[in-house]
């Protein structure tokens, strides 16, 4: 059976790249791109065997510009729900946060393509080790 991702990524082109990656690799995905409905999806028993969040979902109205909600919003409502599923934060670099020193390695070397393949990296190997 192919594991089911949920990501969950406002930004429609990146969560196309991160769909390739992971069909690639066998899985399944699920996505949503507004936080709530991501929350929402969870809270009433969305059924799935990764999580991977955006780190920020922002909206605007009029000329304002906000943050919606976080990630660690979504990551709270999963382990809530789900507390043995694996869920992993998205930076907008591209890079997959697992702990705050990552976190400096990834924002330290600013290089799309360096982050990127990065990613792919981290992404085959945590959907291909279901």
């Amino acid at each position: 059976m192919k594991p089911k991702i949920l990501v969950v990524e406002d930004d429609h082109d990146y969560a196309g790249f991160l769909k390739g990656v992971i069909e690639k690799a066998g899985g399944e995905v699920l996505h949503e791109d507004e936080a709530k409905a991501a929350i929402r999806f969870i809270k009433l028993g969305g059924n799935y065997d990764l999580l991977l969040s955006d780190w920020s979902f922002h909206y605007q109205e009029g000329g304002m510009r906000g943050i919606e909600a976080c990630g660690v919003e979504i990551i709270a409502a999963s382990k809530q729900k789900n507390p043995d599923c694996k869920a992993y934060l998205l930076s907008a670099l591209g890079g997959c946060i697992e702990d705050r020193g990552e976190a400096d390695r990834i924002f330290d070397k600013a290089n799309y393509r360096y982050v990127s393949e990065k990613l792919e990296r981290k992404v085959l190997e945590l959907v291909r080790g279901f």
